[in-house]
């Protein structure tokens, strides 16, 4: 696996690109933020975060509707792009 670092504004991460969570992609390449950040904008804990995230499917907890409509109600009050399908599977491009 390769690995690759990505500075998006004040994002500075590096990850393996074969491991990239649908969720990750959403907070790494739309909202360009870290997990604290995007914690903030939902109103939920790091550790959400970073349970929605987990590259081991054991770990990860699943995004209820509720925050699925956090997201898109944040992104579109940030007039970011946004399509429902980014959550359940990364962009071609991306993964």
């Amino acid at each position: 696996m390769r690995l690759r670092k990505i500075n998006l504004r004040s994002v500075s991460v590096t990850h393996m690109h074969k491991s990239m969570t649908p969720l990750q992609y959403i907070r790494l390449y739309v909202f360009r933020v870290d997990q604290p950040e995007m914690a903030k904008i939902l109103g939920v804990n790091q550790s959400t975060i970073w349970k929605w995230e987990s590259p081991d499917p054991e770990k990860r907890i699943s995004i209820t509707e509720k925050n699925m409509r956090k997201y898109r109600e944040a992104a579109k009050e940030r007039e970011l792009p946004f399509h429902d399908s980014w959550f359940f599977e990364t962009p071609k491009d991306v993964a």
